[in-house]
């Protein structure tokens, strides 16, 4: 245990220097953030759970960890480094916060307000029994929310995050003009609301998105007091929320979309009567740490054994597999399956970049997933830049830099869904630029906003 406390501090230094960016509320970009949230993952929680992890890690393992883990973070941090050097005033959306900043505000037509209604009940009675497919077990296993949202209704999931990201930023700008609608309002609340019963770390996304919008458009409203108070709504989640979601994934009450208010009122209802079925497997919070654990052990489990690197193979099974079949007839089923049988997983493992990376080029992995990430932040930044001035619009590279911050967050993932995300989303950008072209949603720049390429 004393091995994870000293590696888990010492990881913890690239960190400081997007943590100091944060204090001094400057500008912040996607590096920062992929810094800030990679060390939560593999600084952070390891280190608050290392009365866990003693059980099942052994020292050189923890150390060969932390050396690939803290060759990434410091890559990250020279690349963080040079690019604010060289583009901190840029409008790219790889800047993520001067780049919300440069709008002023964001307005949603009556027929817009009426179609978000529409979704809504959509969602309510179609994809609410998608999402809370997870909270229940089926056979002793339990459901892959992605996989099943993906195969079933993946156009939808893509309009609903769009929807979220739209009320988001119309929340943030209307927050900071004093002008909010109380119909916005009672939709943003609705959608934080549903949100809750979706997967534990989408909730949590979209609560970091209002967080880092609101910061982009009004960064005084983050004084000590404000600080201290997210702080401590993050601490009661942690203790209150995070126990009660496990209470409600395990609970029997099936979804009924004909009634899905009586539904969702029956669940929180049986979650509350059945509070202290939460402490049932281990703590009040062990299947809570045992996901957040997760990307850590994964990628623990395979520098702690001795492998032969696959040499991009992997690499190129994610990208083939993120290719429409209509393009790629014969495409694979991508490394995941692969991943686990080398970790020796039992289960659904949580992936990662760091982890795909090391199966190709082992302890060279770290600088070939930094150039991975630089890479996709600057192919998505150039794809969004040509539209914006093709098409005129405004709202596309919005929804381009909010996909990004997402794989900030996200660091779970595989490779390949940020590629086939542009492929899947094609038809639902060409939607909302007609929304845009229509005035049914648009985006206003701040005036005399000063930006240069």
């Amino acid at each position: 245990m004393i091995a994870i406390i000293v590696t888990s501090i010492i990881t913890l230094f690239p960190a400081i220097y997007p943590a100091m960016q944060v204090i001094r509320k400057h500008e912040l970009n996607l590096f920062d953030f992929l810094l800030l949230f990679s060390t939560l993952y593999f600084s952070v929680i390891p280190l608050i759970f290392c009365y866990r992890l003693k059980l099942y890690t052994e020292v050189n393992g923890v150390y060969n960890t932390s050396f690939y883990y803290l060759t990434f973070a410091t890559c990250v941090l020279l690349v963080d480094i040079l690019w604010r050097y060289r583009y901190e005033q840029s409008q790219s959306i790889i800047n993520i916060t001067r780049f919300i900043q440069r709008y002023d505000s964001l307005k949603i037509s009556v027929v817009g307000k009426i179609l978000m209604g529409v979704v809504f009940i959509f969602c309510l009675t179609y994809y609410m029994p998608l999402a809370t497919v997870l909270l229940q077990e089926e056979h002793g296993q339990e459901v892959h929310f992605a996989h099943d949202v993906l195969v079933n209704m993946q156009m939808f999931a893509i309009i609903w995050t769009i929807m979220g990201n739209i009320l988001i930023l119309n929340l943030a700008y209307s927050f900071k003009r004093g002008e909010l609608s109380k119909l916005m309002l009672f939709y943003a609340l609705l959608y934080l609301i549903l949100m809750f019963f979706f997967p534990r770390r989408d909730f949590l996304g979209i609560l970091m998105t209002f967080i880092v919008s609101l910061y982009s458009v009004n960064r005084n409203w983050f004084n000590k007091k404000r600080i201290i108070q997210l702080i401590g709504i993050y601490s009661i989640m942690l203790i209150f929320y995070f126990p009660f979601y496990n209470v409600m994934r395990n609970s029997s009450i099936e979804y009924n979309s004909a009634k899905p208010i009586d539904s969702i009122t029956e669940m929180v209802s049986y979650s509350i009567d059945h509070w202290d079925d939460r402490v049932q497997d281990e703590d009040d919070i062990g299947m809570t740490s045992n996901r957040s654990l997760g990307i850590y052990i994964a990628v623990y489990s395979l520098c702690n054994k001795d492998i032969e690197p696959f040499w991009g193979e992997m690499l190129i099974s994610e990208m083939d597999h993120s290719i429409p079949q209509f393009l790629n007839p014969n495409k694979g089923s991508g490394s995941q399956v692969q991943l686990e049988i080398l970790t020796g997983a039992n289960a659904d493992q949580a992936d990662s970049y760091l982890l795909t990376m090391y199966a190709d080029f082992l302890y060279g992995g770290a600088i070939v997933t930094v150039l991975l990430y630089m890479l996709i932040f600057v192919l998505y930044d150039k794809i969004s830049y040509i539209i914006h001035y093709v098409v005129d619009t405004n709202i596309i590279p919005i929804v381009f830099t909010m996909k990004l911050f997402s794989l900030t967050w996200n660091v779970e993932g595989v490779i390949g869904n940020i590629i086939s995300w542009l492929f899947s989303s094609f038809f639902i950008i060409v939607l909302v630029i007609i929304f845009e072209k229509m005035q049914i949603v648009s985006l206003k720049k701040t005036p005399n906003f000063c930006t240069k390429d």
